[in-house]
C-alpha cells in the first residue's frame, strides 16, 4: 500500500480545517445541548454519547503543538474548558477532605429476575451502609432479604407493585414516616423518612423508565426515543416536587437509566447534587473491600442528595454484584459537624 505524500504546508492547512471544524462542531453541540436538550431524537442519542466528543481533543492538541502551530491552539482552548467543566471530577485527583465519614449509602439494581438472595444480602452486608435504595426488587426478593438483613436494617418498605421488580428502602434507622411514591410511569418509587443525627432526612428510591431500545423495530425507536425522554423528565419533575415539600436533606438512590447529560439528570442535578461527582477521585473513604473508582463515563446509578451537612467523601462501584446486571454504587458522606 503506498501512503500519499503530504508536504509539510498540506499538512498544516488540514490541520487547521480539521481544527476549525472540531470548534465549531462543539460548539454547535452546546448551543444544542443548551437549547432544545433531549427535545430530538438524534440528540437523545448524542448527549449519553458526549464523552467520545472529546477524543480528537488530544491528537489535534498533539498535533498543533508538534507543528507548532500556536494560533490554533487557541482554538482548542474552549473544547478543553468545556471537557474540565464535564469531566473534571473524573479524571483529575482531589485533594482528600480533612474529614472522616460517618454516614454510607448504598444503591443498587439487583435485577428482578435474579434468586440469589444470599448474594444480594452479602453484597449489602459486605458494604455496611446505612440506608440501602435498591431497583427491579420483586416481592418474594424483598421478603428473602427482609429476613437475612432484619438483625441489620430493621426497617425496610417496599414500594407498589411492578411485572419487572419495583424499589424498596432498608435502613438501620427508624422510619419516622415511608410510602409509595407514584411517578405517573413505570415503577413507583420509594420514599421514607428518618431521623439521623438528630435531623430529619428523605430517603428516596427510583428507578426511572428504560429506553429498551433492544426490542422494537427500528423504524419505531425515534418515536419511542422521543417517549420516554418525555416520561423520564416527567419522573424526574415528580421527584423534585416531592423533595420541594420537604424541609430536611435528601438522599436519592436511582437506576436512573441515563448519564450525567441528559436532560432528566441535569433537571435532577438543578435541585440536587450527583454525590459521585462531588466525591470525584477523593482519597479518604477509599478503604472499602473489593471495590474499585466510580469514573462516571457510563453511569446510570447514582446517589444524589440535598443538604449543606452533607458532604461527600468518597465514591465506590462494588466488584461484587450478587447476582445482579449492575454494579452496585455506594457513596459515603462526612455530615453535621464531623
Amino acid at each position: 500500500m503506498i501512503i500519499p505524500y503530504m508536504n509539510l504546508d498540506t499538512l498544516k492547512k488540514a490541520l487547521s480545517f480539521g481544527t476549525r471544524s472540531y470548534f465549531l462542531g462543539i460548539t454547535v453541540w452546546l448551543l444544542l445541548w443548551l437549547t432544545i436538550k433531549d427535545g430530538w431524537w438524534p440528540l437523545v442519542l448524542v448527549n449519553r454519547l458526549v464523552f467520545y466528543l472529546f477524543a480528537p481533543l488530544p491528537v489535534l492538541l498533539l498535533a498543533n503543538l508538534a507543528l507548532r502551530q500556536w494560533r490554533l491552539l487557541g482554538w482548542l482552548v474552549f473544547p478543553a474548558a468545556l471537557f474540565g467543566y464535564l469531566y473534571a471530577p473524573y479524571v483529575i485527583p482531589t485533594p482528600a477532605q480533612a474529614i472522616e465519614p460517618n454516614m454510607s449509602v448504598l444503591t443498587y439494581n439487583v435485577l428482578y429476575s435474579n434468586q440469589d438472595y444470599n448474594a444480594a444480602a452479602s453484597v449489602i452486608r459486605t458494604n455496611n451502609p446505612d440506608f440501602v435504595m435498591l431497583q427491579e426488587v420483586r416481592p418474594e426478593m424483598f421478603v428473602e432479604l427482609e429476613t437475612r438483613l432484619a438483625d441489620d436494617y430493621p426497617y425496610a418498605q417496599l414500594g407498589g407493585p411492578h411485572d419487572y421488580g419495583t424499589t424498596a428502602v432498608f435502613s438501620r434507622h427508624p422510619f419516622v414516616e415511608s410510602y409509595s411514591l407514584d411517578l405517573e410511569n413505570d415503577r413507583p418509587a420509594t420514599v421514607a423518612v428518618v431521623e439521623f443525627g438528630g435531623e430529619r432526612l428523605m430517603l428516596i428510591s427510583a428507578h426511572l423508565n428504560p429506553y429498551g431500545l433492544q426490542y422494537p423495530p427500528l423504524l419505531e425507536r425515534p418515536a419511542i426515543i422521543n417517549e420516554r425522554t418525555r416520561t423520564q423528565n416527567r419522573q424526574a419533575e415528580v421527584i423534585l416536587e416531592t423533595i420541594a415539600q420537604f424541609d430536611g436533606a435528601v438522599l436519592l438512590g436511582c437506576d436512573c437509566n441515563s448519564v450525567e447529560t441528559s436532560e432528566t439528570m441535569r433537571m435532577l442535578s438543578q435541585e440536587m447534587t450527583i454525590g459521585q461527582r462531588e466525591a470525584g477521585l477523593r482519597g479518604n473513604g477509599w478503604t472499602v473491600a473489593d471495590a474499585e473508582k466510580d469514573d462516571g463515563l457510563r453511569r446510570i446509578d447514582y446517589v444524589l442528595y440535598r443538604g449543606d451537612d452533607l458532604r461527600p467523601t468518597g465514591a465506590y462501584l462494588l466488584n461484587g454484584w450478587g447476582g445482579s446486571d449492575h454494579a452496585p454504587a455506594s457513596v459515603r458522606f462526612a455530615t453535621g459537624a464531623n
